[in-house]
This record gives structure tokens, sequence and C-alpha cells, in this order.
């Protein structure tokens, strides 16, 4: 791990991050700049780094060039006044902001001291969190217990795993809420304004029905992070776990629109402004995220939830037959999170499939005060409502809210 004025570079994941902005290089410019850190001042000739990142390929100096202009893209970098990488003339590149080295040790982004390697475990944690199905929630929860391992104070890691543990009620339960909020409340001893670690504390709460809680908490965290789209999205699911649909929907299309890279979001409320008869903005969500989700899979093409909030974009839209391709990818996924897998299949017309994956989540014991209200709200199950089947699963969930 590197620390780069504010920013961290694991050279291993190849992530460049300061704060919520967290970039993956390419292969090429992770080696180019992994050259620069290593002797921040020096001025590295091209040639010198063409053999560095292309070692026995005879290539033009216009590779090099291209990838100094990728990595002074993710530094947000100006090639005319240079704060990180500056082009000496005839000469080559040299990084100018300095660097801590793998073992350097300082003020990280957010304002914590931390060590390095538990920090890059914690990035790693996050990857797979965003980025996984079922296998990928399980083992970002690994990690963030081998972060704290590292490093107990590192408050970030209890907030992300606070928030990991939060959605294991679709595959356990009961859900594991003193843990969550013991490591909510280690966050705040630990770092007091750090706003994820009081919405999640709030989503908590909302998981327990204690909205009068929740919203005391949420309304906190707002306040705090005020841009902070994954505030606005966990103030959205304490909204959603209270089946106030209109307030939900309002606040995760504020969290896509803070977090350009979120798709998610855009998809919870296309499904919300449907469910509360709104279908104009429906549309408009579902068309927002089609193209952060084709970026998402164009990068990671395992990750499960962007293939099936696709596929419930398409169908939406009225492009079924593309649904249908993205719908039968989900289903061949090694790790489904069996609720979103029930949800899109119902929705694209895959009645007994469905009903088989929903079987497995009540199996699993799909439980909650807020769960059973849920399923009688949640329209992507409304072609299922006539069968019995269905119905025998929903008695399972809980009685009628």
């Amino acid at each position: 791990m590197h620390v780069i004025a504010d920013w961290v570079f694991d050279p291993h994941s190849r992530y460049l991050s300061s704060g919520d902005a967290r970039h993956r290089l390419s292969p090429k410019a992770a080696k180019v700049l992994l050259s620069l850190v290593q002797d921040p001042g020096r001025v590295w000739s091209r040639e010198t780094l063409l053999d560095a990142a292309w070692p026995s390929q005879a290539v033009g100096e216009e590779v090099l060039t291209q990838v100094i202009a990728e990595l002074r893209r993710a530094f947000r970098d100006d090639f005319r006044r240079p704060r990180f990488i500056e082009t000496v003339h005839k000469a080559g590149y040299r990084l100018v902001a300095g660097s801590a080295g793998e073992d350097g040790s300082g003020e990280l982004p957010g304002g914590w001291a931390a060590d390095l390697e538990a920090y890059g475990t914690y990035l790693q944690a996050l990857t797979l969190r965003e980025t996984s199905g079922l296998a990928g929630l399980h083992s970002a929860i690994e990690l963030y217990v081998t972060a704290l391992r590292m490093n107990p104070r590192l408050a970030v890691a209890h907030a992300g795993l606070a928030e990991a543990l939060l959605f294991t009620d679709y595959v356990q339960h009961p859900m594991e809420v003193a843990r969550v909020r013991s490591h909510c409340e280690a966050a705040l001893r630990l770092e007091g304004g750090l706003a994820e670690a009081w919405s999640v504390h709030g989503h908590a709460c909302a998981y327990r029905a204690d909205f009068g809680g929740a919203t005391d908490l949420i309304r906190r965290a707002m306040a705090l992070g005020p841009g902070n789209g994954a505030v606005f999205y966990q103030a959205a699911r304490v909204c959603m776990s209270a089946m106030a649909f209109a307030p939900a929907a309002a606040l995760l299309e504020r969290a896509g629109h803070l977090s350009p890279g979120e798709s998610h979001a855009l998809v919870l409320a296309g499904k919300l402004r449907g469910i509360l008869g709104e279908p104009a903005a429906s549309h408009r969500n579902f068309m927002a995220a089609l193209p952060r989700l084709d970026a998402r899979l164009a990068e990671h093409p395992d990750d499960f939830r962007a293939r099936t909030g696709r596929a419930r974009c398409l169908y939406a839209l009225g492009r079924r037959e593309e649904a249908t391709e993205d719908m039968d990818l989900a289903r061949a996924h090694p790790e489904p999170m069996a609720f979103h897998l029930a949800c899109t299949l119902a929705q694209n017309g895959r009645t007994e499939a469905a009903l088989d994956t929903l079987e497995q989540v009540v199996e699993l014991g799909w439980r909650g005060p807020w769960a059973r209200p849920w399923l009688d709200r949640d329209s992507d199950f409304d072609p299922l409502r006539g069968n019995r089947r269905f119905a025998r699963l929903a008695a399972r969930v809980g009685p009628p809210g």
C-alpha cells in the first residue's frame, strides 16, 4: 500500500482511492504508478517506464502517453498545473506528490490514522461487497473481520462490517442485530462524525421496527453527510422497512444523483415508483440506471446484483429478449442472492423458477417484522399472487400485516 498525498494506492488490487473516490487502474497504469511511487521526485525516463510496464515488448511512446493520461484522470490532475504527475520536457515524468511508501504511516482519507495493510484489506472487502453475490458478501465479512484484527481502531471497517451483516437476513435468520449494533457503536466511538456508521445504525433500528430511533439516527447521518450517497441509500432502506415508499423513492433518486456510479439505488427507485403508480418516473429511473449497469458489467461481468438489475431494467423498458438473456446468466451464477433472483424471475414471467427460488429464501429463514408486509406490497411478485404455492409460502413468512 502507498499513500500519495490524500490518495491510497494498492498495487495488488490496482485500486486508487481517496474518500468516496475509487478507481481501478489498468494493469499497465498500475505498473507505471508503482515505478513512480518508488522514488517520488525522481525523473523517470520514458524508456525506463516503458521497460517497466512493457518488458520485452516493442511498443511506441504513445502507449505510455495514454497511461499517463489515465493516471491524471484518476488523480483529477491537470498537466498544466500538476499536483501529482509532472511532465519533464525531453526527459520523462516524475511524481511530485509525496508518497509514504509501503510501510509508511500517516493520516488516511477521512481523518483517521490507520495501519495501511488493514486499510488495504478494508478496500478489498468493500470491492467484494459491491460487486459480488452471496459468496462476495461472506468474503467481504471475513475481510472486514481480518482488517479489524489488524487494526481494531479502523472505524470504516467497523461500519463496513455492520453494513454487510445487515444484509445477511437474506441468507440466515435471525440476523445478528446485536453484532451489527456493536460495530456501529465501535465505529462511532472511534469516529463520531462518520456518517455511514450513523446511517447503518439507523437501518439496524428499523430492522427491529424501532422507526423512531431509526429516524433520529438517519437525521444525524444526513446532517453529517449531506453529499454522501451511501447515507441516503441507507435512509431509503429505513423508509422501505416502514413501507414508506414515496420518501424512499426520493431518497434513492438522491443517492443515485450523489453517487454517479451507483445503479442499484436507481433500480430500486424505478421499482418503487412503479408500486406508487408513477410510470413516467419509474421509466426515467430505469433509463438512468441502464448505462451505469452496462458500465459495471463491462468491468465486473460476474456482478450478480448488476446482472439482475439490468434484467429488471430491460424488461421494464420493453426489451424482453435481452432481459431473458440476462435472466439466464443470473440463474447460472454460482452464488446468487436468492431473494433478488426470485424477484427478477417473477417479474420476467418465470413462475415456477421464481417459486422454487422464493421457497429457498423462506427455508433459509427469511423473517422479520417487515418481511410479510414487504412481500405483500412488492410488485415484483404480483404475477404470483393468485398462485396457491405462493400463498403457502407467504403464510410461512408471517401473518398478513
